[in-house]
Parts: structure tokens; sequence; C-alpha cells
């Protein structure tokens, strides 16, 4: 089962979407939208009858902010964060860019794992 969530990116339908997959491994997402994204997720995912803390693994597809920039909020619910290993790098660069805090950036996105097979 692949359901489609329309994250209504800065307000508009049909922009940005992330993508939901049932498994016998839990419920995985690929892309989460920006960090903003979250709560409409979270309300599409109750309108299918499922929580959100119930997705247990996140597919970034590219590491932009408005794809993925909710990662982290995922991690908090305990979810495993996959992305390629040349991507992570620039995840990294890319708040850095934007908020210019390694530290605190650093700490929120630990969590990223590199899928070493693809």
């Amino acid at each position: 089962m692949v359901k489609i969530i329309d994250i209504q990116f800065l307000g508009v339908k049909s922009a940005i979407a992330c993508f939901l997959i049932k498994s016998s491994k839990g419920l995985i997402m690929i892309e989460t939208g920006p960090a903003k994204s979250y709560k409409i997720i979270s309300q599409e995912l109750n309108n299918l009858g499922y929580n959100i803390k119930e997705v247990k693994h996140v597919f970034l597809t590219h590491i932009h902010l408005d794809h993925s920039g909710g990662a982290w909020k995922f991690s908090e619910n305990g979810a495993k964060i996959y992305v390629h290993p040349f991507s992570s790098h620039t995840y990294i660069l890319t708040i850095l860019e934007e908020h210019g805090n390694f530290l605190k950036m650093e700490q929120k996105f630990m969590f990223i794992q590199t899928v070493q097979n693809i």
C-alpha cells in the first residue's frame, strides 16, 4: 500500500508530497517536507487511521529543506532516517548555511543514518 500525502507546501495544494508505505517493518515515509508540514502530515495520517508516531522509517530522496527538513521530528518519535551517504554531508552544510549554528544543528541532525547498500 502506497498513499500520497499532499503536504500543502506554502499553502499550495499539489506542490510537494510525501509518500506513506505500509510494510511488515512498520510505516515508512518517503520525504517529510519542511518541519512546518509535520502537523499536516499528522492530520493526514490520522485521516488514514494511523498515528504519526507509528512511522518507523523515513527515506529522504534528496536533501533540500522543503523535502526533508522535517525529518528530525520523525526521529524524535524514534523513526530511523535514511539518506544516501553523499547527501548527508550536503544536508549538514545546508543547515549551517540556513541557520549558522553548528552546535544546535549538530545535535538535531546527528540522527541521520546513511544507507550502505542502495
